[in-house]
């Protein structure tokens, strides 16, 4: 079976990391003619790109959701390929399933589509309302009707998801370019160490979308970044984790224990280099960026030389001013 999935935001000047981690699951799974498709660097048709294959996902938030809709109407009307939609939108809000979308996929994707596939492959295709309605995690058509069914249990361990495969992007992704947080040029690519976050922010999709707050142990973000350093020549790693400044440092205490080094080891040269936190040489090289809750900000945070600063003033948490001003005073030091 030949599986493509398509990259929609092509605004957001970044990889698309969440179709690595799909794409790496399924080959995992047994799946392994599975490409990106992403126009970022390729800017042949979509039609062009999506021949030959048998099945198509694509993953939207709510700004790329029309976009995605005019997608799958084109493969589905031009060509005959099934589409499933995943992401952020269709998760927050289901009942914008289009009809040119064979099914949906709510929340955490990796378990859910690959029992999508398997579904699909065993029935030679769309499997009948029957038998969907026994998957959890996915929306479908029942002719006119759309179903959601019960909620996917999420991985608790997400060690267990596969490490992405990077060379599953397009290569030009890893070319030497303008970075602005740390203005320099380099090579610079996005991990995850984390999913979810603590707030409930009325503008987020986070808290609906991962449900708990879950971790990667600190093995798992030591090899991921060894990987990019030592294979892709990386040198800047941008965190995209929601919440990293509370999720993750705290636990470098024992990252330490493990000899994983402290704030320098995982994250690169953050300012630190006098310190005793020094202890893998090989990622001296590194510089990292993310952004980072204005309610999280400490003053041993931001001298670690953080590239982004954002306030999420519309939270129900609701920072005063006075944090506001104290943040933006430790940045400024």
């Amino acid at each position: 079976m030949k599986i493509g999935l398509i990259n929609t935001a092509l605004d957001e000047n970044a990889p698309p990391i969440n179709l690595v981690y799909l794409a790496t699951a399924l080959k995992a799974d047994g799946f392994e003619e599975v490409k990106i498709i992403d126009q970022t660097y390729n800017r042949r048709s979509i039609l062009d790109q999506v021949q030959g294959l048998d099945y198509v996902g694509i993953s939207a938030m709510t700004k790329h959701y029309n976009k995605a809709i005019g997608i799958a109407k084109k493969i589905k009307s031009q060509i005959g390929i099934s589409c499933i939609v995943g992401g952020v939108h269709i998760t927050a809000v289901p009942s914008s399933l289009s009809p040119y979308f064979s099914l949906g996929v709510i929340g955490e994707g990796e378990r859910t589509i690959c029992n999508v596939f398997k579904a699909i492959q065993e029935k030679g295709n769309i499997p009948p309302a029957k038998i969907l309605n026994e998957m959890p995690g996915i929306l479908y058509w029942d002719k006119d009707n759309r179903i959601q069914t019960a909620s996917s249990e999420l991985i608790k361990d997400l060690d267990k998801i596969p490490m992405p495969d990077f060379g599953l992007l397009d290569e030009r992704y890893f070319q030497k370019k303008w970075i602005g947080w740390n203005e320099k040029t380099g090579r610079v690519m996005h991990i995850t160490t984390s999913r979810g976050c603590k707030y409930n922010c009325l503008f987020c999709s986070t808290r609906r979308f991962w449900k708990t707050t879950r971790f990667h142990s600190e093995e798992r973000v030591f090899a991921e970044i060894n990987e990019l350093v030592n294979r892709w020549d990386v040198d800047h790693i941008m965190i995209d984790d929601d919440l990293f400044a509370s999720l993750f440092l705290p636990r470098l205490d024992n990252a330490i224990v493990l000899g994983l080094i402290s704030f320098v080891v995982i994250l690169g040269t953050i300012g630190t280099q006098g310190d005793d936190y020094v202890r893998l040489k090989p990622f001296d090289i590194l510089r990292w960026g993310k952004n980072s809750r204005i309610c999280e900000t400490t003053n041993e945070f931001a001298r670690m030389g953080l590239g982004d600063l954002s306030g999420n003033l519309v939270c129900k948490g609701k920072i005063s001013v006075r944090a506001l001003l104290y943040a933006i005073h430790l940045f400024q030091r």
